[in-house]
């Protein structure tokens, strides 16, 4: 008898573990609230919030176990602010001592666009370039690589006209007449600009779209031509063969969208339907076909496709419904289908969805109503939910979209 009492005993402690931690979804927020705010779960505390603040957000990124995305809440003066908040593991040391389990303003600058990487950030204020955090692929414009660690924005040259920016192991932007520039980490010389630089070089004019991976980069001029060249890594540029290519090599034309991965490359051509190419069985987007796909490969009959997101294990699209899709590996519920099952297709998330990205094994996405929510594992505060759950322990990932929440 008594080892049935300790027995009913240890499974109530399991479960009010459980109950403790009820995603907001679960729980009913019946707070009377003012007309501005609305009734949220604050760190898991009923709260009202202002509605205007958290249905602002724009301009995701993300990367590894860290998050940002700009906030364009308006201030007295009826300008927008910008503020950049990001939230999880700063400088992905795998220690939690630095960890920001909620959304928490990075700096004061007003932000137009902003891109994440290992351990460093890069931003367009006012058409100035800046970046903080470690100097580990050249980005400050020193020839050297020297160890120094920012954490303020610093002004990268004197323009005055970027437009976009996209941060990796180099840093490609382009500028408002629509030229792109890269410079940063070139190792092995694969992206044929030489040694390491810290100093932007012209790749071409007339940019449509540009997306660069582990090694390899594509773009798409304003004719609709996508081109690629670097590492040819499971035939990741589409070439045909696996052969590193120093200069740009024409993939074909009628395209709009292109993405790049470590092993993979995505794109979207101008009649809406989906393309991906190299690493067989990558994001199992190809079901259990594991051969390298060496030229674009259509994915699927959809011809609505309008956004695409690639991590080197899964992916999401979201079409020109909003309709928010994904597919590949999905251990810790990175898919946020509610479950921790692979997809080898592209499976539906839900609706009205306007922004997706995502790092190591999570994903964050904007709603078309400006909301934000995240999804998959939270072992370093990277949902944003202000609370930190290490692998193993209970509710350690989170397999649904859960919202954002932040206060004044």
């Amino acid at each position: 008898m008594k080892k049935y009492l300790l027995f009913i005993f240890v499974i109530f402690l399991f479960v009010s573990c459980f109950e403790e931690d009820t995603t907001t979804d679960e729980k009913e927020c019946n707070l009377e609230c003012e007309k501005t705010e609305f009734c949220a779960f604050y760190i898991g505390e009923p709260t009202c919030v202002d509605i205007e603040l958290n249905t602002s957000w724009t301009n995701l990124t993300s990367n590894w176990n860290y998050s940002c995305a700009i906030n364009n809440i308006f201030n007295d003066d009826d300008e927008a602010a910008s503020l950049l908040y990001c939230w999880g593991d700063p400088k992905a040391s795998d220690f939690r001592n630095d960890v920001i389990s909620l959304p928490t303003i990075e700096n004061e600058l007003p932000w137009e666009v902003v891109s994440r990487d290992y351990e460093y950030s890069c931003g367009i204020s006012s058409g100035k370039l800046y970046c903080w955090g470690g100097n580990y692929n050249y980005q400050y414009g020193l020839r050297e690589q020297e160890d120094i660690y920012y954490d303020q924005p610093q002004q990268i040259g004197i323009d005055e006209d970027w437009k976009t920016i996209s941060t990796g192991s180099y840093i490609f932007a382009t500028k408002s007449d629509n030229s792109l520039y890269c410079w940063g980490m070139n190792q092995p010389r694969d992206m044929g600009f030489g040694n390491n630089t810290g100093v932007p070089i012209l790749i071409e004019h007339n940019i449509k779209d540009s997306s660069f991976g582990a090694g390899s980069a594509c773009f798409i001029n304003n004719n609709g031509e996508l081109y690629c060249w670097g590492d040819n890594h499971y035939g990741v540029l589409g070439t045909g063969d696996k052969s590193l290519r120093e200069a740009p090599v024409l993939i074909g034309t009628d395209w709009k969208k292109v993405v790049t991965a470590y092993n993979k490359t995505c794109g979207i051509k101008t009649d809406g339907s989906l393309y991906c190419w190299g690493k067989g069985n990558s994001s199992f987007i190809f079901g259990d076909d594991k051969e390298d796909k060496l030229v674009p490969t259509k994915v699927g009959d959809a011809t609505n496709w309008e956004k695409i997101f690639l991590s080197d294990n899964y992916g999401c699209a979201i079409n020109s419904d909003t309709e928010l899709y994904c597919w590949g590996e999905n251990s810790v519920g990175e898919l946020g289908l509610g479950d921790r099952k692979i997809r080898t297709s592209p499976t539906k998330v839900g609706e009205n969805w306007k922004e997706v990205a995502g790092g190591f094994s999570h994903i964050c996405g904007i709603k078309t109503d400006g909301s934000l929510y995240c999804w998959g594992t939270n072992a370093y505060g990277e949902l944003g939910l202000g609370i930190i759950n290490p692998v193993g322990e209970p509710n350690d990932v989170r397999d649904t979209p859960q919202r954002i929440i932040i206060k004044k």
